[in-house]
């Protein structure tokens, strides 16, 4: 089986410990599971756990990749393509200190602090191979709203990652987690997999209509909340519950 995690910013200025109980958290996490990206295969008999970030804040080159390759793991990327340059010479501090979520609504706020990872940065990450990219959609939009460009949004995200990266790129994860059965079908046609907001576990990485589902991460290292048999039961049970509702 297989649980995918949903992370987003991890730093905050004014909780310094929060860092060190991310980081406890990641050791926890490669102590009980196999942790995987679409790329591998999943290991027979056991949960495997794929760690993934939205937004491609900054603080995950600055502070989750150092840990990835400390601790010899890997997590997927999703890469909202409109925010990122090319490169900034602003100072870290700087680029830290944008709140989240205030960059991705204020887009003078991307252009003055450069509070994402630049496309260097993403290259060097991904040739190191501790990070598998995924589309977060060009403008992060919600895909539901009626006069969202769906099309565009998606294919114009895809193009982007795939010149800047040198690689196919198949995975999709829904801004704000909102998706419809119409969406996805639009993904489909784009992308391998599609990644929502579900509070429940997959089966695999092989579903009938590429359709995976998240788990909110963040109470598991943040509150202290334990992966234990019984959430892993619930998210079963949740996994069936969607599956029979259509979502």
């Amino acid at each position: 089986m297989l649980l995918i995690g949903m992370y987003h910013k991890i730093s905050d200025p004014s909780d310094p410990k929060r860092l060190l109980a991310f980081k406890q958290h990641l050791i926890e996490l490669k102590r009980r599971f196999s942790i995987v990206t679409p790329a591998d295969r999943l290991p027979k008999h056991q949960v495997s756990v794929c760690l993934t970030f939205d937004d491609a804040y900054y603080d995950f080159y600055h502070y989750v990749y150092p840990l990835l390759q400390a601790l010899d793991l890997k997590a997927v990327l999703a890469i909202p393509t409109a925010y990122i340059t090319e490169h900034t010479q602003i100072p870290a501090e700087e680029r830290l200190a944008v709140p989240y979520p205030n960059a991705l609504s204020d887009y003078s706020t991307v252009k003055n602090s450069i509070p994402f990872c630049t496309w260097s940065e993403i290259r060097e990450m991904v040739d190191s191979q501790r990070v598998y990219p995924a589309s977060h959609s060009h403008n992060h939009l919600n895909l539901c709203e009626k006069n969202t460009n769906i099309r565009e949004e998606l294919d114009i995200s895809k193009q982007l990652l795939e010149e800047k990266l040198n690689m196919a790129i198949d995975t999709f994860v829904y801004p704000y987690g909102k998706m419809n059965r119409m969406v996805h079908k639009t993904v489909q046609k784009t992308y391998r997999f599609g990644l929502r907001i579900g509070g429940a576990i997959n089966l695999g990485w092989s579903t009938q209509n590429g359709l995976l589902y998240r788990v909110n991460a963040d109470p598991f290292w943040i509150d202290g909340k334990k992966i234990s048999s019984g959430f892993l039961v619930k998210s079963v049970f949740n996994h069936a519950l969607n599956r029979l509702r259509g979502k």
